[in-house]
């Protein structure tokens, strides 16, 4: 079995470095703070009434026996800001706020449902073809069309929001990314059937004042100007408070493993640390992604176990076949915990646990759902080290294999811990 991993484009991860950058100025600036962020689709459909001049044309050519061709394009989808324009009718507006608690990975959290209106315009194209009296909605730009028009299309959604007090509507921004808009393919009467398609970004900010550390570029010019007397003033000013929504939480220490070990002494049932007649002999084979380039989402875990001595109850061995397969993916794999050992700090302990898809030939191979701790040992940027597996049902532990080696030769390993901010001065923690 070969070893795989879902590194792209031969970049494994974001160097991380934990070293301190010397302090050049401290300032304190006031920036907006993104306090949530979401992008959102919709689907709408609308109907819009044909000019009076393009209705007489429409009716001529159906008369006549002809065919029309109708392309629709979208045009101009104005931004919506909560600055309201009495001059711009169709400005998005935060018409409802609604606070609501929802459910959020089995955690009561306090949101608000917001209800906005905001406004497309496409431009309608018609042109006359030369088959039975249907609709097509291609259209063709060589030819003039009978007919064009633009349309201004009011439009509403809602979307749940992080907006602790004392934010409100003003604090609330929506942009327009994206339109498709396209034609059911049938007039009914006087108007025309549309679809649209809509990708919103709505964000909540509000200013927040932070102390910053840097280095500020000097200005270029041929005269200095007069410095200005600043008066100092410390108000006292209540944050937010944050949902817990938004930002996203980001990884620890990250882990690349992949080995297949044959002829491997695991423990069943009594582990860990059990011996006599729980113990079984078997391939192990491990392929795990852990935070791959700092994306949690992204991380990926599988474990397989071919039992050696299958159905054999010679010796001291576990007596039927004990193979099985676990897979876990990003929504079931935990954050990953880095450590280092105490007895030797250049070795990092990456640790995750999770629940996966368990997968056994002892009960015919039905879907079973298992929890799992995996710890991985080696030295950052190193290239072997080792592993072990703690598998259990939810009661009791059913499989355990302790510090094994990764086969450097043919299969990958690769630890390392990741500073969120590189500024920071870092702190280590030991385990015995």
């Amino acid at each position: 079995m070969s070893c795989s991993s879902r590194v792209r484009g031969g970049i494994r991860a974001a160097n991380c470095s934990s070293s301190e950058v010397a302090c050049q100025s401290k300032e304190c600036i006031s920036v907006p703070k993104i306090v949530d962020w979401v992008v959102t689709p919709s689907t709408k459909q609308t109907k819009i009434d044909l000019p009076a001049d393009c209705q007489e044309k429409v009716k001529e050519i159906c008369e006549k026996g002809g065919a029309l061709e109708v392309k629709i394009e979208a045009k101009c989808f104005n931004p919506c800001t909560p600055v309201h324009d009495s001059n711009c009718p169709n400005q998005c507006k935060v018409i409802k706020i609604d606070p609501v608690t929802i459910d959020v990975d089995c955690t009561q959290v306090d949101v608000s449902v917001v209800c906005l209106t905001y406004s497309v315009t496409v431009c309608v194209y018609i042109y006359e073809a030369d088959s039975d009296c249907v609709l097509e909605c291609e259209g063709s730009d060589h030819r003039e069309p009978i007919c064009k028009f633009e349309k201004c299309i009011p439009l509403w959604d809602k979307v749940a929001l992080c907006l602790p007090e004392p934010l409100g509507k003003e604090n609330i921004f929506v942009r327009v990314i994206d339109v498709e808009a396209s034609c059911a393919g049938v007039f009914v009467g006087e108007t025309l059937d549309l679809e649209l398609f809509i990708c919103k970004e709505v964000m909540v900010e509000c200013l927040t004042k932070l102390e910053v550390c840097a280095r500020f570029a000097q200005p270029r010019g041929p005269i200095d100007l007069p410095q200005v007397e600043k008066k100092r003033c410390l108000p006292l000013v209540r944050q937010p408070k944050s949902c817990g929504l938004f930002p996203i939480e980001r990884c620890e220490c990250q882990a690349l493993v992949c080995s297949q070990n044959t002829n491997q002494l695991v423990s069943l049932e009594e582990c860990p640390g059990s011996t006599g007649p729980s113990q079984e002999y078997g391939d192990l084979f491990i392929n795990a992604d852990i935070c791959p380039v700092d994306n949690p989402a992204g991380s990926f875990l599988m474990v397989k176990f071919d039992d050696l001595t299958g159905d054999s109850e010679i010796g001291n061995y576990y007596p039927g076949d004990q193979s099985f397969c676990l897979k876990a993916d990003g929504d079931h794999i935990g954050m990953p915990v880095c450590k280092r050992l105490a007895t030797d700090a250049t070795q990092l302990v990456v640790t995750i646990n999770g629940k996966g898809l368990y997968r056994s030939k002892a009960n015919g191979w039905r879907k079973e759902s298992a929890n799992f701790i995996i710890k991985f040992t080696g030295t950052p940027e190193g290239s072997s080290g080792v592993y072990s597996v703690e598998v259990d049902n939810g009661v009791d532990c059913i499989f355990y294999a302790e510090n094994v080696p990764v086969n450097s030769s043919t299969g990958k390993f690769f630890v390392d811990s990741c500073a969120a901010l590189s500024t920071l001065p870092t702190t280590t923690t030991t385990i015995p």
